[in-house]
């Protein structure tokens, strides 16, 4: 009877630890796993130096865009600098909210997914930080 109970025990033991150390790993991770890179000379701060429509900008394109674009890098879609400038706010709406009316492209075989949950202030968010 003593070899069971202590038996249980140890189980239920490692079972909580192993629990708080899979809510600890969990708690710890980065949003589409891009940590926020530290800051040295030269960078650019968006969060002092841009409006607060930047600054919820980049919160809204780390969740929704930074899995397949960095600003001034290709991924699996085009760098996203400067958007507002190659692109009208109408087109990009619609692009994002509607298969359909996806943007052409010839050097990417897929168009981006849709995003319908994005306000038109989230993109207009969204283009603030991109400039």
């Amino acid at each position: 009877m003593k070899n069971i109970l202590l038996l249980f025990t140890t189980i239920i033991i490692i079972g909580v630890c192993l629990f708080l150390f899979i809510l600890k790993q969990s708690a710890t991770q980065t949003s589409c796993n891009t940590p926020t890179p530290k800051l040295i000379c030269g960078t650019i701060n968006y969060a002092t130096t841009n409006s607060q429509q930047a600054v919820d900008g980049k919160k809204l394109f780390n969740v929704n865009c930074a899995a397949c674009h960095k600003l001034d890098k290709k991924m699996v879609g085009p760098a996203l600098r400067h958007l507002g400038k190659k692109y009208n706010f109408i087109s990009l709406k619609n692009h994002l909210k509607d298969k359909k009316a996806s943007l052409k492209s010839k050097t990417y075989n897929t168009s981006c997914l849709v995003f319908k949950h994005l306000s038109d202030k989230d993109i207009s968010n969204i283009l603030s930080y991109t400039e």
